[in-house]
């Protein structure tokens, strides 16, 4: 892996990242990052790396309020952040706000 920029991830996302912060994926906060690690997925790297079908499975077993959540572009988005894509990352989030 690359060394990342995360002055130029500031800039480019409009707020402070934190390595790894798999917050900073559209549709996940800090539970579904609980959950996230629960199943060992803890990097941006592990997170592309991971599927749907292991996903939404996770989601499914941790109730409702997590059902209607759609993980399908989450490791898109990760892959992204992983290789230092801050520009690439933003212009597929701006595409989802509408979905």
């Amino acid at each position: 892996m690359a060394d990342l920029d995360l002055d130029s991830a500031r800039a480019v996302l409009g707020k402070q990242i934190v390595l790894y912060d798999l917050r900073v994926v559209e549709g996940i906060g800090p539970k579904i990052t609980e959950l996230c690690a629960g199943i060992g997925v803890m990097t941006w790297q592990q997170l592309a790396e991971s599927d749907v079908e292991t996903l939404q499975p996770m989601l499914g077993a941790a109730g409702s309020q997590f059902r209607m959540h759609r993980p399908a572009s989450w490791p898109q988005q990760a892959a992204l952040l992983a290789s230092g894509q801050w520009e690439e990352c933003v212009a597929l989030t701006e595409t989802l706000a509408g979905s």
